[in-house]
């Protein structure tokens, strides 16, 4: 089952309308009901007369009590009512990143018992919220479906999570333990796989000191000049020296005896990527998550400073780096982000994947228009979004419809599909910042970061 983002829109609204009426209803009867009883009392209490006895019994009676009671059950009514809301904000969170939804899953999830979480996926399904997924049988469709599942595969970072330095621990295609690449680096672990080639844990043969090394796929397609124009923004960005942007320190070819391998050198980080903690927790408060925004937006106006576009922003390019000094948000692949060649970031691939998918693409990107600053405020924006609703904001089963909502549809406001509450004014900051026109949103990271920051003031 997966998420309708239109009936479940109208059931937040719906819901939420509902729980608000119920709450004020339920206080006004109250505050009706205790100054009539009052009033009944002190009738009752002073009458000389039984007739003004019993006109303040009943005037305690019909106007205050049975107002005063059926207000108590409005407001419980209101309560249960926002904690089933709650409940369903959470649902419908869980179940954007994971379409296959199950009681089980979902009882694990959210906290709650299994009778509980069948309750509740029967009340989303009654409602439209979650629907069956038989429509979409295509090789596209299907592969499309397992990218939105996965939050998109994408390049691996520098994560520090090492795999034992043993002889066939590798996984076979890589390279081998113990080899030296360009006569300096030693590889003494396999870290991970992404979209461009394999990262390793490697050691400097003459220092000791260890880094992350990046290779190239050769069948990246990647030209002489676009690995020197790589080349060039990797140093430049490393150049910058910002704490938010991953050093880069050697750029390098190793020759084999039937054929080359390109590789770059990178700082070894300890921590997880932002894709993993969403995949671990569904979402983040707002303080975290407004938090490593900032972060993120620090290292963007700086690298836009000296002329540079990431161009991929996105939960896995974001390392959420531990040090003794705390813990930072890193950018990560300045350059690889794109694809090499310069082909347009919508292009899709022989198995039906995009190559830079439209989850967190500017319209511009899917267009195959001239990017520029802004175009690095939408992936951000897009980033923050899914760090407090728990997904991406166009995320479908299919590559089709996901291009079409990006291109034709606003993003729903962050408030109705957070599982907690939200600033009021950040649905009005990420609508800018994912509107479809770039001139309608922040002129540039730093613009962003100054209104997050007054958002979060």
């Amino acid at each position: 089952m997966q998420v309708s983002i239109t009936a479940w829109a109208a059931t937040d609204k719906k819901l939420g309308f509902r729980w608000v009426a119920l709450l004020v209803g339920g206080i006004a009867l109250i505050l009706f009901g205790g100054f009539w009883g009052v009033i009944g009392g002190v009738l009752t209490t002073i009458g000389e007369t039984a007739p003004d006895r019993r006109a303040g019994f009943t005037c305690a009676l019909a106007g205050g009590a049975a107002p005063f009671l059926i207000g108590l059950l409005l407001l419980a009514q209101g309560i249960r009512t926002q904690r089933r809301l709650a409940k369903l904000r959470e649902l419908a969170a869980f179940a954007r990143q994971h379409p296959h939804v199950s009681a089980e899953a979902v009882a694990e999830a959210l906290s709650i018992s299994r009778h509980a979480a069948e309750l509740l996926v029967l009340d989303a399904a009654s409602r439209g919220v979650l629907v069956d997924d038989l429509s979409e049988t295509s090789t596209t469709d299907r592969s499309a479906r397992a990218l939105a599942d996965t939050r998109v595969a994408s390049a691996v970072s520098p994560i520090a999570r090492v795999v034992p330095a043993q002889v066939g621990a590798l996984p076979s295609g890589t390279l081998p333990l113990g080899l030296v690449l360009a006569g300096t680096w030693s590889v003494e672990g396999f870290l991970g796989a992404g979209g461009m080639g394999h990262v390793y844990d490697v050691r400097h043969v003459r220092t000791g000191r260890r880094y992350a090394l990046k290779t190239m796929l050769p069948d990246a397609r990647l030209s002489v000049d676009a690995l020197r124009r790589f080349e060039r923004e990797a140093r430049a960005a490393s150049a910058l020296g910002h704490p938010g942007i991953v050093a880069v320190h050697d750029f390098d070819r190793h020759t084999f005896e039937h054929g080359s391998l390109d590789f770059l050198v990178m700082d070894r980080l300890e921590g997880e990527t932002l894709e993993d903690r969403l995949r671990k927790r569904g979402s983040l408060e707002w303080a975290e998550a407004s938090t490593i925004a900032r972060e993120i937006a620090s290292a963007l106006a700086a690298a836009h400073d000296a002329g540079l576009l990431h161009r991929d922003v996105k939960p896995a390019n974001v390392f959420l780096a531990r040090d003794a000094r705390g813990e930072r948000a890193v950018l990560l692949d300045f350059g690889l982000a794109k694809p090499i060649d310069d082909a347009l970031s919508s292009r899709i691939t022989v198995t039906g994947a995009a190559v830079g998918t439209p989850l967190y693409m500017s319209p511009e990107q899917a267009r195959g228009d001239a990017l520029d600053v802004r175009t690095d405020v939408y992936g951000l924006a897009a980033t923050l979004y899914e760090m407090v609703t728990g997904a991406p904001p166009f995320l479908e089963p299919t590559v089709a419809r996901a291009y079409h909502r990006l291109l034709s549809e606003p993003a729903l406001p962050a408030s109705q599909l957070a599982p907690r509450p939200l600033p009021a004014e950040l649905d009005a900051l990420l609508g800018a910042a994912l509107a479809k026109d770039p001139d309608a949103r922040p002129s540039d990271a730093r613009a962003f970061a100054a209104a997050l920051g007054a958002v979060a003031a």
